[in-house]
């Protein structure tokens, strides 16, 4: 019974938190909205960072200008790698891996998603550093990016959370060090780092559409 009511206490607490975490974006998109329609015409947008690769010794030797392999669209990508970890992370969680014979692939898949949220944390950063590179500041261009950094930092902020969570959970998987509550704890960080990929996902459609 204790057990129980310990368990409840604890998805409660997680869901009070993730419900503060919507309403404090649901207030920041809300915030948007009133923005743009008080500018009108006069609302600066601000395009999503883009990070162009090329060959650059190719391009000196062939004599290319301008000539690029590809240009990465670092918020899209961005996007593919939080599904992709949330993705690994439900499939470390699941049943058939969670057996003794299967140890080894549950660990590797929570390995997994946690590189791909290290390469999240990357993109985030490159996206920023490549706005700075085009004149795109935090304060001083405009309100669209100003909104833009505070979107993409507060997220980044609990994604390093949820990435401290995803580490701890790697090391209890790895050492074994699991009781009947580390379990229940695990699988609600589990599903932070779960809604945090939503979140994203819900922030990025939303400054698509928006901007």
């Amino acid at each position: 019974m204790n057990e129980l009511k310990k368990e409840q206490s604890y998805k409660s607490m997680l869901l009070f938190g993730m419900f503060s975490i919507v309403m404090l974006f649901a207030g920041l998109t809300s915030a948007y909205i009133v923005s743009k329609g008080f500018f009108g015409a006069n609302w600066d947008s601000v395009n999503f960072p883009r990070f162009k690769v090329s060959f650059f010794p190719l391009s000196e030797i062939f004599e290319f200008k301008n000539y690029y392999v590809h240009d990465f669209k670092l918020f899209e990508w961005s996007t593919v790698t939080i599904i992709c970890s949330s993705v690994f992370l439900y499939l470390s969680c699941a049943k058939e891996n969670l057996k003794r014979t299967n140890k080894l692939v549950s660990k590797g898949h929570l390995l997994v998603s946690f590189i791909l949220g290290l390469c999240f944390l990357f993109l985030q950063f490159l996206g920023w550093k490549v706005l700075i590179s085009n004149n795109i500041f935090f304060v001083g261009t405009s309100n669209a990016a100003s909104y833009i950094y505070i979107f993409t930092g507060l997220h980044l902020a609990h994604v390093i959370f949820g990435l401290l969570f995803l580490l701890q959970s790697i090391f209890k998987n790895h050492f074994s060090i699991f009781s009947s509550e580390s379990f229940l704890a695990l699988k609600l960080k589990h599903w932070f780092w779960h809604f945090l990929a939503f979140l994203w996902i819900y922030l990025y459609c939303f400054l698509s559409v928006a901007k």
